[in-house]
């Protein structure tokens, strides 16, 4: 639902589009995320050393609070500034995903068993591609339901509220102790 409404659904994109932000100013917003990935090679030995499940909650968690950076755009007046914050936003956001995957992946195979990982992968899989259906299908009729900016409000407090849930959730998972 997170990831449906804020970042990697069409709403996002929509929301950048309604700001007057230029085709090749939202390429470059979205090419942060998969680019910073790259910090997982010179990272991942201080994450091992901190623990993979406290940087997974931690840096899940911090993506949260660069997301709900994006409620206070809608009020800037000057387009350069909000372009910068929405830049520096997704800067936070692509590296905090980045520092808490380096720390799930490892993290994963300490709670889900070798025997049932590919079950859980797939299961988990279906399961997000039926949420996100349902998300991007309740973001379509937000955004289909009125013209102005705050539609777009709506969704990322939505967003970022089941986000937080999530996060919650994920402390209550074992394992992922600093080596």
């Amino acid at each position: 639902v997170f990831v449906q409404l804020v970042f990697f659904g069409p709403a996002f994109v929509l929301f950048l589009d309604e700001l007057n932000i230029s085709r090749s100013e939202i390429g470059f917003l979205l090419s942060l995320v998969p680019f910073t990935g790259l910090v997982a090679l010179f990272i991942a030995p201080q994450v091992s050393k901190f623990g993979y499940k406290r940087t997974f909650i931690m840096f899940w968690g911090t993506r949260k609070f660069f997301a709900a950076l994006l409620l206070v755009v809608p009020f800037l007046n000057d387009r350069q500034a909000a372009v910068l914050l929405i830049t520096f936003i997704m800067i936070g956001f692509s590296l905090s995903r980045s520092v808490a995957e380096t720390g799930y992946y490892p993290w994963v195979r300490e709670f889900v068993p070798d025997s049932v990982r590919g079950k859980y992968s797939a299961t988990n899989s279906a399961v997000s591609n039926l949420v996100s259906i349902v998300a991007t299908a309740f973001a379509t009729f937000v955004i289909g339901a009125s013209t102005d900016i705050n539609r777009f409000v709506l969704l990322f407090a939505i967003g970022v509220v089941a986000g937080l849930i999530g996060v919650t959730l994920y402390t209550r998972i074992p394992g992922g102790a600093p080596v």
